[in-house]
């Protein structure tokens, strides 16, 4: 039944990947289909020994696919060239009329007002083109010119359909990602905080009774435990936090700043993990003592930070020393890490998904993250973030 769930999850992440990517595929099928059509009429043209209008055929494939691959740099080549086809003695490849309604498809999709006004300036061409060629226009010359105008008009609706749709499936699909936070963080506070709150209320209490016996020494390790505890509920309170904010979409996500003191974090993990044995080096450039970033970007520090430390312990050997080291060069913060794997891990499970989840977080934020074994038995990653600008972050 869960391998069921599992492959009707994928299945349905696969159908709106691909919803979502759907104005670009249908552009690019367009673009294929008057691909096919201009090179028939490029081969009819060679046959009848018009090279010029063969090599304008060239030039419109080039500009459609120019239009499929970058939609707002396309359509200003092809609407220029589809007015100039009307004034122009040299005739032009019929099936150039279709690539001139994919363009106003597009303008459609970027705003209506385009498609009308683009529709208007082509009736003026036209006009204007007519003039040009004889002393008057006679009323059905202008009824070509009419249709061709109904036909933009249609065009531009599509693509405004088009732009409505995609709208559409964006506020569901952000709708349900919402519902799905606030469902993960009402199931944090009902369960993980207080679990962690009766885990720690316990530990104090032995804390207690260990001063009514002078064990100086187990009163100290249950302070440790305490200090992990409290530092885990804080980050699942933090994590909630997160969550809830996620209603309000990357912009203003964004626009939040954080400081993460860089230096103090990783002196607090290394103590940690050093009352269990493990030891090592540290190097905290000045400039990165005190990092000032966007929320997204503290908090995917932050994680890597405490994910390295969660890592050591896990599956590092305490007889070598591990290597930290954070700088930041101009906007870019660089932050390196290499321990010594053990032969015997104190944790041999693993899911695979905090450095997965850490690497996913720092390419959203327009970093990178490399991560893997070095010579013989080392684990090594780098990783790099700027510190500034949009971040990539979904809704």
């Amino acid at each position: 039944m869960a391998c069921c769930d599992l492959r009707a999850t994928d299945f349905t992440s696969a159908v709106r990947e691909r919803a979502r990517h759907m104005p670009y595929m249908l552009l690019r099928g367009v673009a294929a289909l008057w691909t096919v059509m201009l090179v028939l009429d490029a081969c009819r043209l060679v046959g009848e020994s018009r090279w010029i209008s063969c090599c304008i055929a060239g030039v419109e494939i080039a500009c459609l696919w120019l239009l499929a691959s970058r939609p707002l740099v396309g359509v200003v080549p092809v609407a220029i060239l589809w007015c100039m086809s009307l004034v122009s003695p040299i005739p032009v490849p019929p099936a150039f009329g279709y690539v001139g309604l994919t363009a106003v498809g597009v303008l459609g999709y970027l705003g209506m007002p385009l498609a009308i006004l683009f529709a208007f300036v082509f009736m003026a061409v036209d006009y204007v083109s007519h003039l040009l060629m004889a002393d008057f226009v006679a009323p059905l010359a202008i009824m070509p010119a009419l249709t061709m105008c109904a036909d933009m008009l249609f065009a531009g609706v599509v693509g405004c359909i088009v732009r409505i749709v995609r709208r559409n499936m964006r506020e569901r699909d952000r709708w349900r990602v919402q519902q799905q936070h606030m469902a993960v963080a009402a199931r944090l506070h009902d369960e993980a905080c207080n679990d962690l709150v009766y885990a720690l209320l316990t530990l104090r209490r032995s804390q207690v009774e260990t001063v009514s016996t002078n064990d100086d020494e187990e009163h100290e390790r249950l302070a440790q435990v305490c200090a992990a505890v409290e530092d885990a509920l804080a980050s699942v309170r933090s994590g909630i936090l997160l969550l809830r904010a996620s209603d309000d979409g990357d912009e203003h996500r964004t626009e939040r700043r954080r400081t993460l003191p860089v230096l103090a974090a990783i002196e607090w993990q290394h103590s940690r993990v050093r009352e269990l044995g493990f030891d090592g080096l540290t190097s905290v450039s000045d400039g990165a003592r005190f990092v000032t970033s966007g929320a997204d970007r503290i908090a995917a520090l932050d994680g890597l930070i405490r994910e390295l430390f969660g890592n050591l312990v896990k599956y590092a050997d305490a007889a070598h020393p591990f290597v930290c080291s954070v700088n930041i060069q101009g906007d870019m913060l660089y932050l390196s890490w290499c321990n010594t794997r053990a032969a015997r891990p104190n944790v041999t499970a693993s899911s695979g998904s905090g450095i997965a989840g850490c690497r996913r977080l720092f390419e959203q934020c327009g970093g990178a993250l490399a991560a893997g074994a070095g010579d013989g038995a080392l684990w090594c990653v780098e990783a790099s973030m700027p510190l500034h600008g949009a971040s990539t972050m979904p809704d």
